[in-house]
């Protein structure tokens, strides 16, 4: 793609004005996410939102979260009747630009396994695929018939126990502390009663109001089961089961 055809194209920080563009673009991802209501997207993404525009019109958005000298990328979206022009590669340098100011080195993001346009995108401008994971949708009729709970139980999470629940989940560095940043999220670990210091069991993350868990983490069946299980007990939104795959791409040492 010509340079010249995104040579109209500006960034900016969103504002709350922005609350409108976010919500008609949010579902170009394809995920079953709700939409934020304008208090909540004010305060969890506007900061690191940016609004990508042209001649004065709003093409795309980028949702950025810097973690340390990781910056997670969690949202990238262009308008349906701005693809094909070289937008997203315009935003993704942008974000590049930006997080490098800021002294990142690395940088992650989730995309659909079926994205092709999009993987061929990240692909062609350094990351590579570093796991791959799923996102689930079970109702809770199913939750209530998985298999024992193995004599785990659940707790939150200590301040003390952030960085060993992520060394033992090779979480992004900072993932849990960022999440404490956030009002209203529940973080929590499964424990073994005979062995309280293993913190590879179980581990999420959650918001009551929200329907989901994100990360929902555990080594084997019967750990994410007991997990599943503890989590039916909360007073979380009912859901239907749906499954979709992705991929985790990152870029690392990136420096130009």
């Amino acid at each position: 793609m010509n340079m010249d055809a995104t040579s109209s194209i500006s960034a900016r920080a969103a504002t709350i004005s922005d609350h409108g563009h976010y919500a008609a673009m949010l579902p170009e991802l394809g995920v079953d996410d709700p939409i934020l209501e304008p208090a909540r997207w004010s305060a969890e993404l506007m900061p690191g939102t940016l609004l990508f525009e042209e001649n004065g019109v709003v093409v795309g958005y980028a949702w950025i979260v810097p973690m340390g000298d990781v910056a997670y990328v969690r949202h990238v979206v262009v308008a349906k009747n701005a693809r094909g022009r070289g937008v997203g590669r315009f935003i993704m340098r942008e974000i590049a630009r930006r997080m490098r100011a800021a002294g990142c080195t690395d940088w992650v993001l989730n995309v659909k396994v079926d994205n092709v346009p999009a993987i061929r995108l990240y692909s062609s401008i350094g990351f590579e695929k570093e796991y791959d994971s799923a996102s689930m949708r079970l109702a809770w009729d199913v939750v209530e018939h998985l298999p024992s709970e193995a004599g785990y139980s659940a707790r939150l999470i200590e301040r003390r126990e952030d960085e060993l629940v992520e060394r033992a989940f090779n979480l992004l560095k900072n993932r849990i502390a960022n999440v404490r940043l956030q009002n209203g999220w529940i973080l929590m670990r499964l424990e073994d009663p005979m062995n309280p210091d293993d913190y590879g069991i179980g581990f999420t993350c959650f918001q009551p109001q929200f329907p989901g868990c994100f990360p929902f983490a555990s080594p084997d069946q019967t750990s994410l089961a007991c997990c599943s299980m503890q989590l039916a007990r909360m007073p979380c939104q009912r859901s239907t089961t749906s499954t979709s795959s992705w991929k985790m791409m990152r870029v690392s040492n990136d420096s130009s």
